[in-house]
């Protein structure tokens, strides 16, 4: 995928997250974008590892730093209490235009994403995408007592019962989202 696409990709996903009532932060990004590539299969080819809130990717946040370079996107504040919430700029609608066969081919796997993280707060999107990470390890009919123990063993601060809804979560996701072509 081109720059141009990855980047109208991004930014269609922030207007969506925006629009379910996402803060739009750098994590709700970070986690969006992971769940775009793991649950969808919209290839943006951003490289993620398991990190301290969950699945992180150096080559997003690296991309979120151009884009701001690059005027396209903006941090504003919200509140004093958290971190920055990230915004397309009016320079952004560019991309609509340049990625427009993209962003047509992959509208309902961002929709999608955007609905599913939407509203939730970090800590259960922490558990989320890192359930959906750990999800490729854990055989499709194993116990979901399994999945919830791999969880807690890489997030012990994770309770049972958030992990075992974690690890729900994650499977009837993984049957419900479309799947790019």
């Amino acid at each position: 995928m081109e720059s141009v696409e990855k980047k109208a990709i991004v930014i269609t996903l922030m207007r969506s997250l925006a629009e379910a009532g996402s803060w739009c932060g750098e994590t709700h990004l970070q986690k969006a974008v992971f769940m775009l590539q793991a649950l969808t299969g919209v290839p943006t080819g951003y490289d993620y590892i398991l990190y301290k809130h969950g699945p992180f990717s150096f080559d997003l946040r690296d991309e979120l730093a151009t884009m701001r370079a690059e005027n396209l996107v903006e941090l504003i504040i919200r509140s004093p209490d958290y971190g920055p919430a990230i915004i397309p700029t009016a320079n952004s609608d560019s991309l609509k235009k340049a990625a427009k066969e993209a962003l047509a081919k992959f509208q309902s796997e961002i929709a999608f994403v955007a609905q599913t993280v939407g509203k939730k707060g970090v800590a259960e999107l922490e558990r989320l995408a890192t359930a959906l990470f750990i999800f490729p390890d854990i055989p499709t009919d194993a116990p979901v007592e399994d999945g919830a123990r791999r969880l807690r063993a890489l997030k012990p601060h994770v309770s049972e019962a958030d992990a075992l809804a974690a690890i729900n979560e994650a499977r009837e996701l993984t049957k419900s989202a479309p799947r790019a072509a």
